[in-house]
């Protein structure tokens, strides 16, 4: 895939720098910081806090309520 992008002139000094420093090309140098950037499996995306619901309270009858999964007065 080919794309094309206008890059800032500090951001772009920065990748030049960095790639020189690397001894790769400014492309690599782009490339390898996107890879970077993309999650290694990108099917099982994890939250970066665990949800924290209440446990439910035996078995409902009928329409679920609020008040069926968290401890308020009826």
């Amino acid at each position: 895939m080919t794309l094309t992008i206008q890059l800032p002139p500090d951001v772009e000094a920065k990748f030049i720098t960095e790639a020189r420093e690397m001894g790769i090309s400014l492309e690599q140098r782009v490339l390898d910081k996107l890879k970077e950037m993309v999650p290694q499996d990108n099917l099982r995306l994890e939250p970066s806090h665990p949800l924290n619901l209440p446990a439910m309270k035996g078995t409902v009858i009928g329409s679920l309520h609020r008040r069926d999964i968290y401890n308020e007065p009826r």
